[in-house]
């Protein structure tokens, strides 16, 4: 057996280096009512190697603009991270390269350049790097699944739900 990478290993602040995955689609409905179709929701979890602890979001769909703001939101509520480590996903890439243009701009050059986010991507052919990941996706499903079951709940109760709970 290997040795752990030291983004696992060293000790840092909680939530400096995170890993990112996501998880879905969930059914919800945008609002209480009668004929109200259901819609699809992710969650994208943010697992921190440093404790191991969870932090969920929540996405409307699998874009890399909701991506990013998913990733404001954590940063606002957790500090922002200083190294992300994720897999090759499509969403994933668009953000880092999006990240990396806005960091680009002369506005926005100073505050990032000083406070930069070094993304690590995992190699295509190794899923077994996110074990970690995998594994919290695991258990949320799980406790989700069990907590709800067969509702269909509608967007704020789902989100409030898992805030309080998982």
């Amino acid at each position: 057996m290997g040795d752990l990478p030291p983004s696992r290993v060293n000790p840092s602040r909680a939530f400096s280096k995170v890993g990112v995955d996501l998880s879905g689609p969930f059914q919800v409905k945008p609002r209480k009512g009668r004929g109200i179709r259901p819609m699809k929701t992710y969650a994208c979890i943010f697992v921190c190697f440093t404790v191991k602890a969870m932090h969920l979001e929540m996405l409307g769909d699998l874009s890399s603009d909701c991506f990013i703001a998913a990733l404001k939101r954590f940063a606002a509520r957790r500090g922002k991270p200083d190294e992300i480590f994720s897999d090759c996903g499509a969403n994933f890439i668009g953000a880092s390269k999006e990240l990396k243009t806005v960091c680009s701009t002369e506005s926005v050059a100073n505050f990032l350049c000083t406070n930069e986010i070094v993304w690590h991507f995992n190699p295509p052919s190794a899923p077994h790097f996110g074990g970690l990941l995998e594994a919290a996706v695991k258990s949320m499903k799980f406790h989700l699944r069990r907590a709800i079951g067969a509702q269909i709940l509608i967007y704020e109760e789902f989100s409030t739900f898992k805030l309080r709970r998982v």
